[in-house]
């Protein structure tokens, strides 16, 4: 680098001798003179005269220039594209000249041991040449695509080159005077699209158009469901750079089931509504700011239907005690009043009185058509032992023996005509037998210690939750429990099943949500958002078809009571 440096001010010195004619010293260095310029508004062109070559190799040469005095390789740089002898040799400037600028100019050589400044000259600018668009390559791609524009009189430095498809900037990555490299803009646009560059107030089109390529939805089957129902959604680059695109049903984001780059299988979403009829909502697909709707509605099947809670006594004095279901008929127990509902004509008739004491919470579950309630809070005592059986073909209330233990809080169920319930605090696990009206202690449940269970059966595992969303499947032939999936949230209040899958009903920060799990998956998937705080307090299942109710108690109102088909 000294040596270099040395030899920029020695060149000045030996051209100065030269052009006297009486340069003596050796000469194993290259020799050259910048001359006359010659400018037009399309550009500059540069002249230079090489007396002597030097004793080694040339590497590079051409000219240098830019607005302040001594321009070097690090600014504005034309490189011939041969090797010179001595003698004059030019360059045509079409590209970074600004009009009405005075530029420095010095042309250079650069061999195998040294780099070699001539002398400096200048000139008034009167422009360059606008640019010109050859070709570009790909034709299409994605957002975030890297395309290739070749041609003339781009720009060196990348802000000067203005880049655009149609109407939207890009940006460009680097660039030089016959190639612009770009990335294609993220941008909500689809289609064909002219490429526009732009150097110093000068402009060109491309003949042809780079095509703005996106997510597109062809095709959607069925064209009807309602929430966690699966539909086919067939498109066009429905994963992009890795990442799945969305689906949204309306303004409901839908969960992925499965996805292939040009197929994806969703679940219908859920709605904000609980009373609704059928309603047509669009489909769209989304990456980024890239949205593209269906051209087809979408129909979101009626999922919710009011039932009736007239002939219950809605006030302050009576609590549901508990719920429950056998064949066409639902149960509630209002303190101590038995209340069934008849679903096929929608009708409620009170039954014969609960002969024993009040109380909060009981253990229900269903043998042979016959209800078992049990435990239990109450004021005298907190904790019941008694335990009482009901016939609803003879609407006949029966005691049996009392508990064998004291039963805080608790859940119960039923598999294969036995009774089952598990216990808050101690998480103790018993088993009850209707032939001879008796209890067998069973494994513990390892669930998180609480106060809180709930549990619904499919097939013949039951599943047991506490308040924090933990889950465990317990298998009732072998005594043996499994933790599975947990629901995403907590708070639990009321769990239920059908044949196939369980339902929980949560309610946190005044919205209701229910999950539908999927035991063969282990999965949960959120079914219904429903807006409003709702503290369900009747809940039974007939016909796979999930009965929610309340008395109004909690919520200050008339009271709700629905069914939903899952």
């Amino acid at each position: 680098m000294k040596n270099q440096l040395f030899l920029v001010s020695l060149t000045a010195c030996l051209v100065i001798g030269c052009e006297n004619g009486s340069d003596n010293r050796s000469k194993d260095f290259p020799i050259l003179y910048t001359q006359n310029i010659v400018t037009d508004n399309s550009g500059a062109v540069l002249n230079a005269t090489i007396t002597n070559v030097g004793d080694y190799s040339i590497l590079e040469c051409g000219f240098v220039w830019s607005i302040d005095h001594s321009p070097t390789v690090d600014d504005f740089k034309a490189e011939l594209d041969y090797m010179p002898a001595t003698g004059p040799y030019t360059c045509k400037i079409t590209s970074d000249l600004e009009k009405d600028v005075t530029y420095y100019v010095r042309a250079y050589i650069r061999s195998s041991a040294y780099l070699v400044y001539a002398n400096e000259e200048s000139f008034l600018s009167k422009g360059s040449s606008p640019p010109e668009i050859l070709s570009f390559s790909p034709a299409s791609g994605l957002d975030g695509t890297e395309i290739t524009i070749t041609g003339r009189n781009f720009s060196r430095l990348n802000e000067r080159n203005l880049v655009r498809l149609g109407d939207i900037p890009c940006t460009v990555v680097r660039s030089d005077t016959n190639e612009i490299i770009i990335t294609s803009p993220q941008v909500s646009n689809y289609g064909d699209y002219p490429i526009i560059v732009s150097v110093l107030g000068k402009s060109d089109t491309s003949e042809s158009h780079y095509t703005i390529l996106g997510p597109k939805i062809v095709s959607v089957y069925p064209m009807e469901g309602k929430p966690g129902d699966l539909v086919t959604i067939e498109g066009e680059y429905l994963i992009v750079n890795g990442q799945p695109c969305e689906i949204s049903f309306g303004n409901s984001l839908a969960t992925v089931y499965s996805i292939e780059e040009n197929k994806m299988i969703v679940f219908v979403p859920p709605t904000g509504k609980i009373d609704q009829s059928d309603e047509m909502v669009n489909i769209s697909v989304s990456f980024g700011e890239k949205h593209y709707g269906y051209t087809q509605g979408f129909t979101m099947k009626q999922s919710w239907w009011k039932v009736s809670l007239a002939d219950l006594p809605l006030n302050d004095y009576f609590y549901v005690s508990c719920s429950f279901s056998i064949n066409q008929y639902g149960y509630v127990l209002l303190d101590n009043s038995l209340y069934q509902y008849n679903s096929i004509n929608d009708s409620w008739n009170q039954k014969s009185n609960f002969p024993g004491n009040y109380r909060s919470n009981p253990f229900v579950f269903i043998i042979n058509e016959k209800a078992y309630i049990g435990a239990g809070g109450g004021n005298d005592p907190y904790y019941k032992q008694d335990m009482w059986e009901y016939d609803p073909l003879t609407d006949t209330w029966k005691q049996l023996k009392n508990l064998p233990a004291i039963f805080y809080t608790c859940t119960g169920f039923s598999i294969d005509g036995k009774g089952f319930v598990v216990v808050g605090i101690y998480n103790y696990v018993w088993r009850y037998n209707p032939d001879d009206d008796s209890w067998t202690e069973l494994n513990v449940c390892p669930a998180i210690t609480t106060v809180l269970f709930n549990s619904f059966v499919i097939n013949t595992k039951a599943y047991i939750s506490n308040y924090y969303g933990d889950l465990w499947e317990y298998d009732s032939l072998n005594d043996t429990w499994m933790q599975k999936d947990n629901c995403p949230e907590n708070s639990w209040h009321l769990l239920f099943s059908n044949d196939l899958k369980g339902y929980a009903w949560l309610y946190e920060n005044e919205v209701s949500n229910i999950y539908e799990y999927d035991p063969e998956t282990d999965f949960w998937l959120k079914l219904y958002v429903i807006p409003g705080y709702f503290f369900p307090d009747i809940l039974f299942v007939i016909d796979n078809k999930g009965y929610i109710g309340s008395q109004g108690v909690y919520n200050n109102d008339e009271g709700f009571f629905y069914y939903f088909i899952p």
